[in-house]
């Protein structure tokens, strides 16, 4: 007894797979790009959901970047372990 997968399923799941992981980079992405247009409300987030205060837009613009730069790894399928694990 053999545990293959048929070839019209395999096909399936890698489109869906390819479809979720899409769904997931526009979210993300479009959190980023929050922190880069309006990197006053990622202080005001900060502060509300977190508790830290004094936050100024240049630590916006770095955590964006590092965002950005794991959104781009996660879709591209770079580092698969290490950077899906950080997106979780």
């Amino acid at each position: 007894m053999t545990n293959q997968i048929s070839s019209d399923v395999q096909n399936r799941l890698q489109w869906s797979l390819l479809s979720l992981r899409l769904g997931v980079f526009i979210v993300m992405l479009m959190w980023t790009l929050d922190k880069f247009i309006n990197p006053g409300h990622s202080a005001r987030i900060f502060e509300h959901f977190y508790g830290i205060s004094g936050s100024t837009d240049i630590v916006a613009y770095i955590l964006g970047a590092i965002q950005l730069l794991l959104v781009i790894a996660f879709v591209m399928g770079i580092k698969k372990r290490i950077s899906y694990g950080l997106f979780l």
